[in-house]
């Protein structure tokens, strides 16, 4: 079994990776409208996700779990606040893939999953486990919800670097939000990168300090550039003088 500091950084750079590029300016996808088809297809999965949840069969629930990220947009209101909620009574499952699934898929859904994912995210499993920690961060910022980020910024202030480091790329997963939002996410974001790397200009920087930097700078960076999409802009003090010369009052990014 992979211990919980490998998968966290094995996380960590699959994300860090995968977030080189700044995201690209694209018009907001428009959602479909429901049809007959897409709502019946919708409802056999609320309906083999209950039955299989009320039998507690893993094996079932993990399979009609992997269908919502294809069927939920086309389904209707009451439909996805049923699915909403059998998703949310399957993140007390004992099985780990079953809740981790779970979380998968109620962040490829919409605003209504964010108050169970924060009560995740808040309570004692997430406390005690910090992969399962990582695993709520990272699904709360896929969600990329405005409500979430005052959640979401309290975490960059955690004594755990590695929980710092998850928190900075669920931030980048707000690169499609409205620019008011990312400019308040940037803001908060160079706040907390100046205080990372302000020590670095010191003569004899802690042990301790050192480790934080190096820990959290490639995060800081590849978020930076996903939420600005700005490709090349490196180092905190460059990153701080566009923001107060350009960014922060310009109309588009």
């Amino acid at each position: 079994m992979k211990s919980p500091h490998l998968l966290v950084a094995l996380f960590l750079s699959f994300s860090l990776v995968w977030a080189q590029e700044p995201e690209k300016k694209e018009d907001p996808p428009v959602d479909p409208s429901p049809t007959e088809e897409t709502i019946a297809a919708l409802q056999k999965v609320v309906d083999g996700l209950e039955q299989a949840t009320k039998d507690k069969s893993d094996v079932d629930i993990l399979f009609y779990t992997k269908q919502v990220v294809e069927t939920f947009k086309g389904g209707e209101e009451k439909q996805q606040n049923d699915l909403i909620g059998v998703l949310t009574k399957n993140l007390k499952s004992r099985n780990e893939e079953v809740r981790n699934a779970t979380l998968q898929a109620l962040s490829m859904t919409d605003d209504r999953a964010l108050r169970p994912l924060l009560k995740e995210l808040n309570g004692r499993e997430a406390k005690d486990d910090m992969t399962y920690l990582s695993d709520c961060i990272a699904a709360v910022g896929r969600l990329h919800s405005e409500k979430a980020v005052k959640d979401l910024s309290k975490l960059l202030n955690h004594k755990e670097n590695r929980v710092i480091a998850v928190t900075i790329v669920a931030f980048g997963d707000y690169g499609k939000a409205d620019l008011g939002v990312r400019k308040n996410i940037v803001d908060t974001l160079l706040k907390r990168y100046g205080s990372v790397t302000s020590p670095m200009n010191k003569s004899n920087p802690s042990t301790s300090e050192k480790e934080r930097f190096e820990a959290l700078a490639d995060s800081f960076e590849s978020t930076l550039r996903r939420l600005t999409r700005q490709a090349d802009i490196k180092t905190f003090d460059l990153w701080d003088k566009w923001y107060r010369k350009d960014g922060k009052k310009a109309k588009e990014w």
